[in-house]
Formats: C-alpha cells, structure tokens, sequence
C-alpha cells in the first residue's frame, strides 16, 4: 500500500489489541510511512530518481549527485572560476566551450619536453609551444623584449609594416647623373657658396628646351620589382616668387641578354615652387613609376628630364640630386 511523503512521523508505540496480539492501525500506519520515507531517501546502493532525491552515497553514473572520488560524466555544466590542477585532457574538446577566469596550475609532459597547453585555435593552429620550431603567422608583437637570437624568416617571407612591404631608399647626388648625349642638361660642376665657403654639386637645367640626364644603377635584390618612386633636391640660378620647375622620371630594368636599344617606361612628373634665392629646395615624392622589364637585382637605367612646357622658372634649375625609393620584398641585401 503506497503512502504520500509525511510531513512528520508520530511518535513510536507499541500497541496490541487484546484478543489476537496484532498491531493496531496506529501502529501499522506508522510503519507505512517509514517504508514510504526509505523509498524517497534510499536505504541501499539502489538508484532514486524520483522527485526527492536525499541519497549521498552509493551514486552512480544515473544518480543526481557527484561524488568525491567517483568517474562521473558531467552535461551541461558551467564551471566559474575553477582552478585545475595537473589536468589530463584526451581525445577533442566538441563545441565552443567557453573557460570563465580559469587557473591551471601545472604543465604536462609531451614526448619528454615540457609544454603549455595545447588549445586549438583552428584545424591546424596551436599555441606556440616552448621547445618547439613554429612559423609565426599574422601575429602582433607589443612591447616586446630583444631576441636573443637570430630571427629565422621563411624563404620567400619579409619583415613588414602594418601588413605592407616597408620602403627603401637609394640617393643619388648630381654626380651619380650625366648630361645625355641627345638634348642634354649642363655638365655637373661645382658651385662654392661663398660667405662660408659651402662646396656642392649641380647639374643645370635651362629655361628654353627640355634637357635631360641619365644615371645607371644596379636596383637592390630585394626590390620587390614593383613600382618606385622619386624626388628631387635643386636649387637655382635665378627665379621669382610662385615660379615652379618640373621634373619627369622613367626607367628601364634590363635582364640577361637583353638589347640595350628599347624604350623606358611611362615618364612621371613632379613640380615645385621656388622658394629663394640659393636655398636647399625638397619636392614631394612623386606617384608610383613603372619601370619597364622590372626585376630585382638587375641593371636600371634611369632618365629624368625639365620639363619647361610645364613650369616657368625664369632661371636654370640646379639639380642637387635625386632620391628614389622602393618596396622591399625580402629580407636581403645583395
């Protein structure tokens, strides 16, 4: 006969009637409600899974408790803040489990070499490991302490800056260039500034036909054989306040076998206002430059021309030089 959970028992008695020695009801009754209480809190190792659920020992992998010492299997659950100790984690971590503030306060052992523990970022990434070789993808360094040994770039890899290749520049002074034979500039002669004696070299531009100058230089290995850029320093013969001078720039890259006779690229140009009489004057970098049959670490040639349909200085322009810089595709120097 079932009976619902008591709210209390009543007191024990013992109570037989006089003629057949059997408990009386009251007794009977309390006997009911201590079986239906050992049915609701569990007197053995069974299982209880009814609605009240008292039972401590003896659980099992069914049972509604965790025990200390037993292998239970844990769903659903949100560890805060845990600290593990020593952990040993096999087989794949399925979901996205998210770790609230965890402390791990051991290593473990992986084929004898101490190691920080493996968490897969994707398929294929790891963290970077202690004693291992690993390349470096994608990955932003901050306040960084030196390295103590060589950094190893990959082959075909380079240092960048914010994602793009860094720049290099090449300078060139007006005796790295020379008058062309055809429509050229003025040969490069020594000016003396005087109250301080002040030496420096130009090449002068006049006012009343294009003139140009050429210079042939070995381009670097680890140009990235893209396009350059260029600026120049000049100063002046004579000029006027507003009064502007232009410069353009081209070039051609030559391989092994190449014929020497072929035209350069696509010329690019950069103007610049007179400021006074005998100063250092610095134009803008100019736009990007093609230079024609571009391959790295090969012979250039390069041409920059006055162009004085496009600028209305009134004396000659004196060119001091030229820098031309360009982008760095590999870690070398050759």
């Amino acid at each position: 006969m079932a009976s619902d959970f008591p709210a209390a028992l009543p007191g024990a008695k013992t109570d037989y009637d006089n003629t057949d020695n059997i408990a009386s009801a009251d007794q009977n009754a309390q006997g009911e409600d201590i079986n239906a209480l050992g049915a609701k809190v569990g007197k053995d190792s069974s299982a209880v899974t009814t609605s009240h659920d008292y039972k401590l020992s003896g659980v099992t992998g069914t049972d509604k408790a965790v025990s200390k010492t037993g292998t239970e299997t844990l769903t659903n659950k949100t560890l805060t803040s845990p600290t593990i100790t020593g952990p040993t984690i096999t087989g794949t971590i399925g979901g996205t489990p998210t770790i609230t503030t965890p402390v791990i306060s051991s290593l473990y052992q992986d084929a004898g070499k101490t190691k920080l523990m493996t968490i897969p970022d994707t398929a294929s990434d790891t963290l970077v490991t202690l004693a291992a070789t690993q390349n470096l993808s994608n990955k932003t360094f901050t306040d960084q302490t030196e390295f103590s040994e060589d950094i190893n770039l990959a082959t075909g890899k380079n240092v960048q800056v914010n994602d793009v290749d860094p720049w290099k520049t090449i300078s060139l002074d007006a005796r790295a260039w020379q008058p062309t034979t055809t429509s050229g500039c003025a040969a490069v002669v020594t000016v003396e500034a005087g109250t301080n004696d002040i030496d420096y070299d130009v090449l002068d531009f006049a006012t009343d036909a294009d003139e140009n100058a050429f210079c042939n230089i070995w381009m670097p290995g680890n140009w990235d054989a893209g396009v350059i850029q260029f600026r120049y320093v000049w100063t002046n013969a004579g000029g006027g306040a507003a009064e502007t001078v232009t410069f353009e720039f081209s070039g051609r890259s030559y391989s092994d076998d190449d014929a020497i006779d072929q035209a350069v690229g696509t010329a690019v140009e950069v103007a610049d206002t007179w400021i006074a009489q005998g100063d250092i004057h610095y134009s803008d970098w100019s736009g990007d430059v093609t230079i024609t049959g571009a391959t790295a670490g090969e012979w250039v040639h390069l041409e920059l021309m006055r162009d004085v349909s496009q600028d209305d200085l009134t004396g000659d322009a004196r060119l001091v030089g030229v820098q031309i810089r360009y982008k760095e595709s590999q870690y070398n120097h050759y």
